[in-house]
């Protein structure tokens, strides 16, 4: 069963909570009248019938279930109804909405409604973007548990969404990132991504990260774990709604950082999920087909038939783009926290590069792909310590990749490369970013 709010409009993102069961429900608040219908029902040797509904409430918007069979006080009741409502805003993090259990009564609802049986406030959490995820919450009235309902909540995304995705070389580069983050926030979001993977990126390989089959082509590594490939890109879902917010309204000149970086992100998973002979420039037309793959896959067709106009060129200028340097590296990374930076081993440039890569992870909160721990704390220094690997490219200039050290040594034990460019590791230059706590 579904039920949409009547008031929703198409170009709405929409709440969608599955209610999937009640367990131990409680007793429902007092109306006049109980207490003589329970003093006959005792005499008549009868048990209290409740009429569980479930009722979503969004701002000023209410959407219910219809009532459930009749059941006693303390039982357990299957519902699998699904409740939709319009947001009130696009951050699908910032309203928070309200899923009530009542007991639908006939003559006693008619001036204070419905009795309450136990309620629950919650929000939209980042665990909640492009996954399907079941949890448990606690309902309570008074303060005094309820019952317990287990529920799914996630985003659908507007009909809008996707007709901007039909042709994004129409529209600004924050509509493109706000459609994109709506669609891809919905439950198979992440499966989303999976499926528009080039299949150069698909196929198996030389031992990594997200490989379908057992069978190679140049660029998979393939065989390796695809669950973490898919914690990964859950965080990239994560961090487009973040900056899909940020973006909101401006111009395409101030879009382009934030496009900049979460580009940069992708190429880093890109990097590894590509074979250890990908070279930089391989990586850079794989992170192009895998986003224009998943533009098709996020539009009207849903990735059938012919893909929509794409323009190719912008998005190459957001890959190339790359911020300078505006202090001296070592004064810059000591005050955000690395200390000990081994010079003799570590090139001026290449310094200049990770101070530049860090003051990025700072200003867009960013990340570590493993362990999706932000690389910043409160106070703008690093909150763990990190491995830097700074990567040169044929059409870009020096690349640095950030990771969480203990993840990256765990990776390079299970794989022996590189997991940016894929290589093996002995050729390339793993820094490590000591920290104070």
């Amino acid at each position: 069963a579904s039920a949409l709010g009547g008031e929703d409009r198409l170009d709405a993102l929409q709440l969608e909570v599955d209610v999937l069961s009640i367990s131990g429900l409680g007793s429902p608040a007092y109306r006049v009248g109980d207490l003589t219908t329970g003093f006959v029902r005792g005499f008549l040797g009868q048990h209290r019938s409740l009429w569980p509904r479930v009722e979503l409430r969004c701002g000023r918007r209410t959407v219910s279930t219809d009532a459930k069979a009749p059941v006693r006080e303390g039982a357990d009741v299957d519902c699998n109804d699904i409740l939709r409502l319009g947001l009130p805003s696009r951050n699908v993090l910032e309203s928070s909405f309200t899923i009530s259990v009542l007991d639908v009564r006939d003559l006693q609802s008619v001036v204070r409604g419905d009795p309450l049986i136990g309620r629950v406030t919650l929000k939209v959490t980042n665990e909640d973007l492009g996954v399907e995820r079941e949890q448990e919450v606690q309902l309570t009235r008074g303060g005094a548990p309820q019952g317990r309902l287990r529920i799914k909540i996630g985003v659908v995304a507007a009909d809008a969404d996707r007709q901007v995705l039909d042709a994004p070389a129409e529209f600004s580069l924050a509509d493109v990132a706000a459609s994109l983050a709506a669609v891809l926030s919905q439950h198979d979001g992440v499966e989303t991504l999976l499926r528009s993977r080039p299949e150069a990126l698909r196929a198996g390989g030389a031992g990594g990260l997200g490989g379908d089959t057992k069978s190679g082509t140049k660029g998979s590594k393939g065989g390796g774990d695809l669950q973490a490939l898919r914690q990964a890109l859950r965080a990239w879902v994560v961090r487009l709604t973040s900056e899909a917010c940020s973006m909101a309204g401006q111009p395409d000149e101030l879009s382009m950082k934030a496009w900049a970086l979460l580009l940069r992100s992708a190429k880093q998973i890109v990097g590894m999920c590509a074979d250890r002979g990908a070279s930089g420039d391989d990586i850079q037309d794989f992170t192009v087909a895998w986003i224009r793959n998943l533009i098709w896959f996020c539009c009207s067709s849903h990735g059938e038939g012919p893909q929509p106009h794409f323009d190719e060129a912008r998005l190459q200028r957001l890959l190339d783009l790359a911020p300078e340097a505006q202090e001296h590296p070592l004064r810059g990374l000591e005050d955000m926290g690395v200390h000990h930076l081994d010079m003799s081993k570590v090139q001026m440039e290449d310094a200049a590069a990770i101070l530049n890569r860090l003051t990025q992870a700072f200003h867009s909160s960013e990340e570590d792909v493993f362990t999706m721990e932000p690389f910043f704390d409160t106070s703008g220094r690093v909150a763990f310590r990190i491995g830097a690997i700074v990567m040169e490219q044929g059409r870009s200039a020096k690349h640095v990749f950030l990771y969480s050290w203990e993840a990256l040594q765990q990776w390079v034990r299970q794989g022996g490369t590189n997991p940016c460019t894929n290589q093996a590791l002995s050729a390339t230059r793993i820094i490590d970013l000591g920290f104070h706590s």
